[in-house]
């Protein structure tokens, strides 16, 4: 025969007399499940979850000290092993340099300055060539501008001694046309000449040389250069009066030997005279 269930331990509780359930406090809440009518109390429910402000999260850290550069190269990273390519050289620039060393320098000066124009506009190398090319070029060139103002003025400055019109230089230094202010036998003739213009005591009406390689001896220098003189004198000076003293500087043994070959006929006037003897 069955037996019957034996009665629960503790009191039961009956219907209807079940006491009300107070509202659910998750911090007090029984350790141990509640039964009702011998059956599973329902799970608790989750902890709530209150509203309120969100906590940023923490910042890096920062550490004092230079910043790191930012790496190079795709994906930021510079490619180990491969070398970055250098601009090239521009070529006009090399060409300013070439020419202002071989004297083309307004070439070269233009070329430079559009090489440096170039190159800012390019990134190409060679700056240093272009400026090197001007620097020369301009030098040279002011250089060449002084030196001709400067001859100019010396030119201006230092006008013929003589009067008429300048004639080719004989190797002794005179030429008809010359006149001496002072004519003295015992110094020669003495440079520079003065001006005809000018009071003077001589004045040169013929230079001619001797030929041959032995001194022929003074009487023979004397004969020759005397027939030399007085042949010229005419043509110099149509309207000279023939019998116009004259002195004659001609080569001695000792100068012959320097190379002295040089006859110089001098009209002389003891009293210093204005003018010439072709007037």
């Amino acid at each position: 025969m069955t037996q019957p269930p034996p009665p629960p331990a503790g009191p039961v509780a009956e219907p209807g007399n079940t006491p009300a359930a107070g509202p659910f406090d998750p911090y007090h809440a029984s350790p141990q499940p509640v039964t009702t009518g011998g059956w599973p109390a329902p799970p608790a429910p989750p902890h709530p979850v209150y509203p309120g402000a969100s906590y940023p999260a923490p910042a890096s850290p920062v550490y004092p000290g230079a910043p790191y550069p930012a790496p190079a190269g795709p994906g930021g990273y510079e490619p180990s092993g491969v070398p970055r390519p250098r601009p090239p050289v521009n070529g006009l620039a090399i060409a300013s340099l070439v020419l202002a060393l071989v004297t083309l320098l307004p070439v070269s000066i233009v070329t430079g300055i559009i090489a440096l124009v170039q190159i800012r506009r390019r990134g190409q190398r060679g700056k240093g060539l272009a400026i090197a090319g001007i620097a020369i070029s301009g030098a040279a060139s002011l250089s060449l501008v002084v030196a001709g103002v400067v001859g100019a003025l010396v030119r201006v400055g230092d006008p013929p001694a003589q009067d008429e019109p300048a004639q080719p230089f004989y190797s002794s230094g005179w030429v008809p046309g010359h006149c001496i202010e002072t004519v003295d036998e015992s110094v020669g003739l003495e440079w520079p000449p003065t001006k005809c213009t000018e009071p003077h005591q001589g004045e040169v009406f013929a230079v001619f040389d001797m030929s041959g390689a032995d001194y022929p001896g003074e009487d023979a220098v004397w004969r020759y250069a005397t027939t030399g003189c007085d042949q010229r004198l005419p043509s110099y000076a149509p309207s000279a009066d023939l019998d116009e003293e004259y002195m004659i500087y001609f080569p001695t043994a000792e100068t012959w030997r320097d190379g002295d070959r040089w006859i110089i006929c001098v009209a002389y006037h003891e009293e210093p005279r204005t003018g010439s003897i072709r007037d």
